[in-house]
Order: C-alpha cells, then sequence, then structure tokens
C-alpha cells in the first residue's frame, strides 16, 4: 500500500493506523489543524499515524495543532517491524494561502517545498503551484560531531537571502577541524548568506590532546598504556618529532585488525588519546603506531 502527497487538514487526530499490512509507504504528507474525535471515541486521540509489519515506513511528514487527549508511546510509529525516519518527521507551518477558504495552496516561502522524498513539495502536489523561493541548504558532517544552526534548519533549505550562522559542537574526544564547500576556513561560529544552492561540510577529528610544543620531541616514541590491564577505556601516550600522517590501528593475537584509532595527519609534539574497548572482548591486543618511518607496538589486555 501507497500513501503519498497527500494534504490532510481539519481532520480527527488519529488519521491512518495500517494494521498487519506488510510493506506499507506512508510519505510525503501533510497534516493539520486537527480536532478531537467523537465523544464516544476519545481513545483515539491518541496518535497520528501508524503503521506495522515489516517493510512499512513512515517519512517525509510535517503535522502542526494536532490535538492529543490520550498518552501514547510515539505520536507517528511504526511497529513489528516497521521503521520511521525520525529525521524527516517534521513540525513546520506549511505556509498554506488560505486554508479557512479550503486554499491550501503553498506560499512560496513555505517549507514544504523540497521536502519531499523526491524533492518535491510535501503533500498534495496539486496545491505545490507557485515557485519556491527556498534555496537548497544541504549539511554534512564528517567525524563525530553535530552542527547548530541559526535559524534552525528545519528542512534542507532556506529561504533565498537568509544569513546563517553555522556552530560547530564536537562530541567529547573530539575537534572541530573546518568547513568546506560553500563555507570554507576554521572560523566557528560562522556566517554564510544564503543566495545560491549551498553544500557544506564540517570535519571533525579525534582529539589527540596535543601537548605543550615549546620543546618538540627529539625522538618518536610509544608509551605503555594506562591503566592496563583496563575496562573499558585507556590512555595511550607518544611523541611525534616530525608532522606527518600517523595511524593507531589495534590487532588481535591472529594478527587481525579489530580497531582504527587515529587515521589522520598530526603535528610534531606529545600526544595522547583515550582508547575505548567496550566493543571488544576480553583478551591479549596489540596497539601499532606508524608515522613516517616509525613504527612501534606494545600490548594491552582489556579486561571485562
Amino acid at each position: 500500500m501507497l500513501f503519498e502527497h497527500l494534504t490532510i487538514d481539519s481532520s480527527a487526530t488519529r488519521v491512518a493506523f495500517i494494521k498487519n499490512n506488510q510493506f506499507t509507504i506512508f510519505r510525503d504528507i501533510i497534516v493539520t489543524n486537527s480536532h478531537m474525535p467523537k465523544q464516544y471515541r476519545m481513545d483515539r486521540a491518541d496518535y497520528v499515524v501508524q503503521v506495522q509489519q515489516r517493510g512499512s515506513t513512515i517519512s517525509n511528514i510535517d503535522t502542526l495543532n494536532i490535538s492529543f487527549l490520550t498518552e501514547y508511546s510515539s505520536r507517528i510509529s511504526a511497529t513489528k517491524g516497521g521503521t520511521v525516519d525520525e529525521t524527516t518527521v517534521y513540525g513546520f507551518d506549511p505556509l498554506y494561502e488560505d486554508p479557512h477558504r479550503n486554499n491550501y495552496t503553498l506560499l512560496a516561502a513555505s517549507p514544504a517545498y523540497g521536502a519531499a522524498h523526491d524533492g518535491s513539495a510535501l503533500g498534495d502536489l496539486q496545491w505545490a503551484t507557485n515557485i519556491s523561493t527556498r534555496l537548497p541548504f544541504v549539511l554534512t558532517i564528517v567525524g563525530n560531531g553535530t552542527v547548530a544552526a541559526d535559524p534552525p534548519l528545519v528542512v534542507p533549505s532556506y529561504e533565498s537571502g537568509s544569513t546563517v550562522t553555522l556552530t560547530a559542537v564536537p562530541d567529547s574526544g573530539w575537534e572541530f577541524v573546518e568547513w568546506s564547500g560553500d563555507l570554507t576556513g576554521a572560523n566557528n561560529p560562522a556566517s554564510i548568506t544564503v543566495d545560491a544552492a549551498k553544500t557544506i561540510t564540517a570535519t571533525f577529528q579525534q582529539s589527540t590532546g596535543v601537548g605543550d610544543n615549546a620543546e618538540l620531541p627529539i625522538e618518536y616514541r610509544l608509551d605503555q598504556n594506562y591503566p592496563n590491564p583496563f575496562n573499558p577505556s585507556t590512555t595511550i601516550a607518544f611523541s611525534l618529532k616530525q608532522n606527518g600522517f600517523t595511524t593507531l590501528e589495534v590487532y588481535n593475537v591472529i594478527g587481525q585488525k579489530v580497531k582504527t584509532v587515529l587515521n589522520q595527519n598530526l603535528k610534531a609534539g606529545n600526544h595522547h588519546v583515550i582508547l575505548d574497548a567496550a566493543d571488544l572482548s576480553s583478551g591479549i591486543y596489540f596497539y601499532q603506531i606508524r608515522s613516517g618511518n616509525f613504527k612501534a607496538v606494545r600490548k594491552f589486555v582489556v579486561m571485562k
């Protein structure tokens, strides 16, 4: 069953319950301005849509001004093997032209333009007749971190002429490196004017805890990790006497690589990384560093 490109306004809270049907697709839908069900069916004021069974999916759906009376675990849900693409579940104002007169034409500034799975507008396409004044804004993240946008990036587009401020927020143990694409440099936060379609990448790298390099090391060195044995994390310190591409990898006792800790360019200096071995079983492992012509191996023990 395929439910696609629908505009639903002034319905009861529960729009659809597709029970025990495999491969139901529910996408590119706008649901707005619901009302309470009849008194004898108040139990249905619990969720907007639910699909069930393997292969059933919900994606690219926008809801606004929905009335709920009953608690429920998820207002848009898929059970028994179904899935919901949470990244395309929206809650923005679709900007109808005149809904009080049943005119659901999307204004040119509507965020619904470009938000469908195929790049068209959400909702019934007979109402998507204006030329959108929004421009695509694609934000990609390399590494571990997030990017906060002001104004918020609700859908992957902004009104033409908008000025957007981006702030890179690295995860613990990571650091922001640079912007690339239509925004370059390492300023953080950084601003950009949306005068054309924009594609921007924020790159994060694992922090190596570079120490005071007023006196650079005179030799390469790989220290014994501490603590050892450990569970689940340990610190590995090492020194580089020259800038260079550096790898730090973990191998099991039969020589199979089981983890890559570092794989990047590093500056000369004293470094340390925190190794998380939560995904490794108890046992003996070897960690190996390579940088330029330098290579060293040490052993550690994971004890769980």
